[in-house]
């Protein structure tokens, strides 16, 4: 059975290492942030600073609601090593009942 509609999000970034990501996930996970983060190793083909880039990252695929979003940006901009972090955030269009429930519990402030 889906939910719809659903404000669940899934916000996709990049960080150079599995390591740092590990680390700054660990924080927006005990913070509530985010209700579950996903860790995907990569080769990312980029612009930057006037020469295209060829480098190993990890992506990450973090879900959390909606209302979360303003304050990820903020705490993912204070953590993050790069200077201008990925920061995509992608709506769904629905989501499992079951998920959902979970999702919006554990990012709940206070919980």
């Amino acid at each position: 059975m889906m939910e719809e509609p659903t404000d669940l999000c899934v916000v996709w970034t990049t960080f150079p290492d599995d390591a740092t990501a590990v680390r700054v996930l660990r924080v927006l996970l005990e913070e509530r942030l985010v209700a579950c983060a996903t860790r995907l190793p990569v080769q990312s083909m980029y612009w930057w600073e006037d020469q295209i880039q060829h480098d190993p990252e990890v992506q990450v695929w973090l879900k959390t609601p909606r209302a979360r979003i303003p304050g990820l940006y903020q705490r993912l901009k204070e953590l993050h090593p790069y200077s201008v972090p990925e920061f995509l955030v992608f709506s769904l269009e629905a989501a499992g009942n079951a998920y959902a429930r979970w999702a919006k519990e554990v990012t709940k402030e206070g919980a």
